[in-house]
């Protein structure tokens, strides 16, 4: 099973997703813009170490007599980093989004802070809302779909 989908945005910002448990595992994100393009190879889970890295790259196209030079400058960063630390920091989020009660019954002891509720419940209405639309994009054959 695969599924790719392309998001366009206002001011001409577009995101094309990929997701597939049918390849091999790739977790890449790339931004491009009007002066170069960023890419982060580990994005979702880091491979092991302790180092996360990126790469910012700079094309320019030249002609050079009936041919198209193209030159690409890179420059790649390190960053030291816990190779866990996504994945832990996501459940200490979480963690400081709820509250404990328990004198609530035992599955329904941890609910979101009622400072934020309402923020939590326009992400997953905006979450779902992409994702209907994909899905009507879809059945659409991949017709754009204004949100």
């Amino acid at each position: 099973m695969s599924f790719t989908a392309s998001m366009e945005f206002p001011g001409g910002v577009s995101a094309n997703m990929f997701v597939s448990f049918g390849s091999a595992n790739e977790q890449t994100f790339t931004a491009s813009f009007e002066k170069g393009v960023l890419r982060v190879d580990d994005f979702t889970l880091p491979f092991e170490g302790d180092t996360v890295s990126y790469s910012i790259s700079a094309h320019t196209i030249t002609p050079n007599g009936t041919k198209l030079a193209v030159k690409q400058v890179t420059a790649v960063k390190e960053v030291e980093e816990d190779s866990t630390y996504q994945e832990t920091q996501l459940w200490r989020d979480l963690e400081d989004a709820l509250e404990k009660n328990d004198d609530l019954e035992k599955d329904q002891r941890r609910r979101a802070k009622t400072a934020d509720q309402q923020k939590w419940a326009d992400m997953s209405l905006k979450t779902q809302t992409v994702l209907d639309a994909l899905v009507v994009s879809a059945d659409q054959n991949g017709a754009f779909v204004p949100l």
